[in-house]
């Protein structure tokens, strides 16, 4: 019964995750749509796009706490070319933005 449960509450623990990443895969497509939709320039820039670009990162952040999953297949989740991601987070850091 304790290996039962304890199987259990270990596929409850990887469901949790996915549900996380759903969500916030969600939260961070709503955030890129304004962008992706303004022409060919997959992610162009736009007012207020550096607010956008470290939300996004504070959220990619946060998957990464959770889940433990590397930068570039949380980015495939989030279909955010890792290009993208790995300019804004030097930026960031840079405090260029």
């Amino acid at each position: 019964m304790d290996e039962e449960k304890e199987t259990l509450q270990q596929r409850i623990r990887e469901l949790e995750k996915k549900l996380d990443l759903a969500e916030k895969a969600l939260e961070v497509k709503e955030l890129l749509a304004p962008m992706r939709s303004l022409g060919t320039r997959a992610l162009k820039k736009t007012e207020g796009s550096a607010r956008s670009d470290r939300k996004i990162m504070e959220i990619i952040e946060e998957m990464k706490d959770r889940t433990r999953m590397p930068y570039k297949m949380i980015c495939k989740a989030l279909q955010l070319p890792v290009g993208s991601f790995n300019r804004w987070r030097h930026r960031i850091q840079e405090n260029l933005v």
